[in-house]
């Protein structure tokens, strides 16, 4: 018998679970595009800079691609 508060919880299977949720998540495939800019002729090195730096902030590795 668990001898904790909400012990009820683990015995319920969860059945009811009140709260917030803690994170969020998105299943990804390979060589699938997750972001997407249109920007005017010139300010494609601006782009490429905002999307490095993005790039750290996401739990995966990812790669910048130029197209026309």
């Amino acid at each position: 018998m668990a001898g904790v508060a909400q012990a009820d919880r683990y015995y319920e299977g969860m059945r009811k679970p009140f709260g917030r949720p803690i994170g969020r998540a998105a299943l990804v495939d390979d060589d699938q595009t997750i972001m997407r800019v249109k920007v005017e002729d010139g300010d494609e090195q601006e782009a490429r800079k905002a999307l490095e730096r993005a790039n750290h902030k996401m739990p995966v590795s990812c790669r910048v691609k130029i197209e026309e």
